[in-house]
């Protein structure tokens, strides 16, 4: 349908094809305004007691490679969003747990320990019921470390709304199933994690400003691109890494500090006199390198 004007009226097949474009991303947009619209209301606060707003969010990420002490296969795309082998042929495929205050710790596992071996696990990576198993919910970080490692990396977060973390939580304890690929302990995470950030990026007040700082902020892209690839291939603890980190540039941004914001500043002040004299303005030429021991 698209080439059928092709070759008489091949003018219009380019304008066929982005108009297209923007009415099925238009179509798009309002079914998601529609979702929104109709989201049903929070569980009842009565219910549970939300973590107070003081407490951190914190993602624990434990990478396949740093929980095995020697990879047998030593591939880092692999070691990083896949699973590391250790030279007993035993697959680890790390593990990511979410922790806010002491009233909520999300680490969901198989209730029995999953046999990992290099010829069971292409078997168990099939999203299908027959690799349902029984799961548990592990009570808190402390015990985590005890009786394994300490996590890899954490990412935290300090504006989420509480309410929604424990509603979603509240939810998915009423079904304990686990699957290594379509249920496990990186989705569990992904999934709270984008209970808790719904709306943190209002700060009590809406304006097209701040729609099109969301459009237009290159870390809510990336974990837009993050998150497709993981609902299409499945959630592991790399990802989520890769996820909670985006979502961390985009909602909290780093403060420029007073040396960036002066040399900016400095740099435009410059450009704008030389522009005014007349002269022409030569490019940015890069920094000139620091010894170590020149800084204070």
């Amino acid at each position: 349908f698209i080439f059928e004007p092709y070759p008489t009226l091949y003018k219009g097949t380019v304008p066929f094809c982005i108009g297209m474009s923007l009415f099925l991303s238009g179509c798009a947009l309002l079914r998601q305004a529609v979702r929104f619209k109709n989201q049903p209301p929070l569980t009842d606060p009565a219910a549970f007691s939300a973590p107070a707003s003081s407490d951190a969010l914190v993602i624990h990420i434990w990478t396949p490679s740093g929980t095995v002490d020697d990879t047998l296969v030593r591939n880092r795309l692999l070691n990083r969003y896949i699973a590391a082998v250790d030279i007993n042929g035993v697959i680890s495929a790390g593990h990511a747990a979410l922790e806010c205050g002491p009233e909520i710790y999300i680490s969901h596992y198989p209730l029995d320990d999953i046999d990992r071996s290099a010829g069971d696990f292409v078997r168990l990576l099939r999203a299908t019921p027959n690799n349902d198993v029984a799961g548990r919910f592990l009570p808190d970080y402390a015990g985590e470390v005890a009786d394994w490692c300490p996590s890899s990396v954490q990412v935290s977060f300090a504006h989420y709304d509480a309410r929604r973390l424990q509603a979603f939580w509240v939810a998915y304890q009423q079904n304990d199933t686990y699957n290594l690929t379509s249920r496990n302990c990186s989705s569990a995470v992904a999934h709270s994690l984008e209970a808790a950030l719904e709306g943190s990026m209002n700060r009590g007040h809406s304006s097209m400003f701040d729609f099109a700082r969301i459009i237009f902020s290159p870390e809510f892209w990336v974990a837009a691109q993050v998150r497709k690839r993981a609902e299409v291939m499945a959630w592991t603890p790399g990802l989520v890494l890769d996820y909670a980190r985006a979502l961390h540039a985009a909602i909290e941004p780093a403060p420029p500090g007073w040396h960036s914001m002066f040399a900016v500043i400095k740099r435009a002040s410059g450009y704008a006199l030389t522009a005014l004299r007349g002269r022409e303005v030569h490019p940015l030429q890069p920094p000139a390198a620091v010894h170590p021991s020149d800084e204070t």
